[in-house]
C-alpha cells in the first residue's frame, strides 16, 4: 500500500497510523503544548529550525541518538512518541 492512500485510509478511520507518522504528529504538538518555537526546540536537540520543520514534516532523523534527545527535550518516552504508550513520559 502507497503512502499516499495508507493516509487517506488513516484520515477515513479505516486504518491505523503508523509509529513514524504518529511521531512525527507527537513531536510537533508536544513542542506545540510545551510552548517552544521551533527554534528553541531545534537548539535543544541539535538542529537548525528548517531541520526542525523537516523534521516535523516527515524527516526522520537518522541519529539513534537524537531521537532520544528529542524524547528529553519533549519530556515523554520513546515508547509514546512512537504510540505504542497513550500515557506519555
Amino acid at each position: 500500500m502507497t503512502n499516499r492512500r495508507h493516509r487517506k485510509l488513516v484520515s477515513q478511520g479505516l486504518a491505523e497510523p503508523e509509529p513514524l507518522a504518529i511521531f512525527f504528529q507527537r513531536v510537533r504538538e508536544r513542542r506545540v503544548d510545551l510552548g517552544l518555537s521551533q527554534t528553541v526546540f531545534g537548539r535543544r536537540v541539535g538542529l537548525s529550525q528548517p531541520m526542525v520543520g523537516f523534521l516535523e514534516n516527515g524527516s526522520f532523523p537518522r541519529d539513534p541518538e537524537r531521537v532520544k534527545r528529542i524524547a528529553l527535550a519533549l519530556g515523554v518516552s520513546l515508547d509514546w512518541l512512537f504510540g505504542m504508550d497513550a500515557g506519555g513520559s
